[in-house]
């Protein structure tokens, strides 16, 4: 994999200095140009984390939760317990 200062040119670095400073001129905020040979992972373990706990806690919830068989030849769908309908 080639080195990421090798990946511009110096009459692009000269471009972009260019248009930064262009930019900066017309706005109070200040611009740093980056450049990364690969971006960020952005597999949070606190997200990853809450997913499974909310899973664990909605699976445990429907569970526990005392459920009622439909009484034969009514014309329920029997989902009342999941309290929907």
């Amino acid at each position: 994999m080639p080195q990421t200062a090798s990946c511009i040119t110096v009459e692009q670095r000269q471009r972009i200095a260019q248009v930064v400073s262009d930019v900066e001129a017309n706005t109070v905020a200040e611009i740093v140009p980056a450049v990364a040979q690969r971006s960020g992972r952005y597999d949070r373990a606190e997200g990853i984390v809450g997913f499974w706990l909310a899973l664990v806690v909605a699976l445990l919830f429907w569970w526990i939760r005392p459920r009622e068989a439909p009484t034969p030849g009514s014309w329920t769908t029997g989902l009342d317990w999941v309290g929907l309908l």
